[in-house]
Formats: C-alpha cells, sequence, structure tokens
C-alpha cells in the first residue's frame, strides 16, 4: 500500500487522482482548503497553501506501514489575467506562493522527512505547457509555471550529483482539461487575453481531457514518468 499526499484534492485533477488511488487500494491525505471527498482510507488536512505562514509550519508524516511514498504538487491557480500595466503586488504575491513556493518548499519538506527511509519517494509536479509559451495576459501564469520547471530541472541534477535514487521528482505536463480553471479561462475578457476564442473552441469541440480520464492515464504510466529520461514529461507521450 501507498501513502500519497495531494495538493488541491478538493476539485479538478488533484480529486480525480486522489479518488483514483483510493480506487486502487491506497491511502490518500489530500491538502486543500475544503474537502469534497469522504473514503475509509482519505484524509483531508485543511491548509490554505497560498498562506505562507501555515506552509511553514507544515511537517510531513510518513509512517513505515506504507511501501512507498509519494507526494503530488497540483495545487495552482491561473492568477491575474491582465496586460502589463494592470498587475498589482497582491495578485503576484499570491499566485507566487501558491504556484512556485509552495509546490517547491513541500518538496523540501518531503524530502527531509523521508530522506532518511530506503523507501522509494515519488514527487509529481503537475507543470503546464504555458511554462515555455508566451502567451499575452499570462505573464504572471506562465512565469510562475517556468519557474516550478527549472526548479524541478535544478533538483534532478541535484540527485544525480548525490548519487540518491530512491527519491526521484518529475514535472508533468498534462495537457488542457475541462476543469473550473478552463472555465475561468473562457469568461476573461477579450482585451486581457486575446485567444479566448481559441479555448472557447476547445470545450465547444470537445477537445478538452476530462480530469477522471487524466487521473487514470497518470496512474496506469506513473512508475514510466520517472523512468524516462528527463525532469519534464508530457503526458501526450503516453498511452
Amino acid at each position: 500500500m501507498k501513502l500519497i499526499y495531494i495538493t488541491g484534492a478538493s476539485k479538478g485533477l488533484g480529486k480525480a487522482l486522489a479518488e483514483a488511488f483510493l480506487k486502487n487500494g491506497h491511502t490518500v491525505i489530500g491538502m486543500s482548503r475544503t474537502n469534497s471527498i469522504e473514503h475509509k482510507n482519505y484524509q483531508h488536512i485543511e491548509i490554505d497553501l497560498s498562506d505562507k505562514d501555515a506552509l511553514a509550519g507544515f511537517r510531513f508524516e510518513l509512517s513505515d506501514q506504507y511501501e512507498e511514498f509519494i507526494l503530488i504538487n497540483n495545487a495552482g491557480s491561473l492568477g491575474e489575467v491582465k496586460h502589463i500595466g494592470d498587475w498589482t503586488v497582491t495578485g503576484l504575491s499570491a499566485l507566487y506562493q501558491l504556484n512556485v513556493i509552495s509546490p517547491i518548499f513541500l518538496t523540501n519538506q518531503f524530502y527531509t522527512a523521508a530522506c532518511n527511509s530506503a523507501k522509494v519517494k515519488y514527487v509529481l509536479h503537475i507543470g503546464s505547457g504555458a511554462a515555455n509559451s508566451p502567451i499575452d495576459g499570462w505573464a504572471q501564469y506562465c512565469s510562475s509555471k517556468a519557474a516550478l520547471h527549472m526548479a524541478s530541472q535544478v533538483i534532478e541534477e541535484e540527485l544525480k550529483l548525490n548519487s540518491i535514487e530512491n527519491f526521484k521528482q518529475r514535472t508533468l505536463s498534462p495537457g488542457v482539461i475541462d476543469t473550473q480553471m478552463q472555465a475561468q479561462i473562457r469568461n476573461l475578457r477579450s482585451n486581457d487575453f486575446s485567444q479566448k476564442e481559441r479555448f472557447i473552441a476547445y470545450k465547444s469541440e470537445n477537445e478538452l481531457a476530462s480530469a477522471e480520464n487524466l487521473a487514470d492515464k497518470i496512474i496506469r504510466n506513473f512508475i514510466n514518468l520517472f523512468e524516462q529520461e528527463g525532469s519534464i514529461q508530457y503526458l501526450r507521450n503516453y498511452s
């Protein structure tokens, strides 16, 4: 049995992943502001990951009864979608706290908690293709995902440098998913985001993948994601 921590587990891909792992008989601990899952093997930790003070005191509890430990950094936000000149320091701070500082710090805490265990540990960051694609209005989101991607690559180099083979981490770009974030994108002002119609077409032409199908695909290919070369993996490359 595996022990899996998932951030943002109350909705979207995070919830779908939690339910899929539970269906496979594992123990899941969700970390989010709200809870929408009831299961005998599910535990909810109420935490606002955009609150640096709440995050600073968090520690992982990893019991030896589990064969593997997994952390999935899924929580994230689109943030303020605005052209330069309209950004706010409040919006920037909240987005970077959630999208960058939170997953990097949690990875640090997970490593610290598990470093003395001989069991295999996995960290999967849910990234985005936006990290490599400049999209107008998305400067905050694109740059935050790019920061997470680079942190993932640096961590990978450090693990190799120190010959650490039982702590594995990757960033996964899952593609476009039919979640609340996509609904938010379709409701943006065209003045703030010139590609709005393209995202409306994704929905109307049924090009958005369901969170449930993607969660099943991630779990089906989970080990392969960590065995392939490259700290960034794209789900489209897996069957």
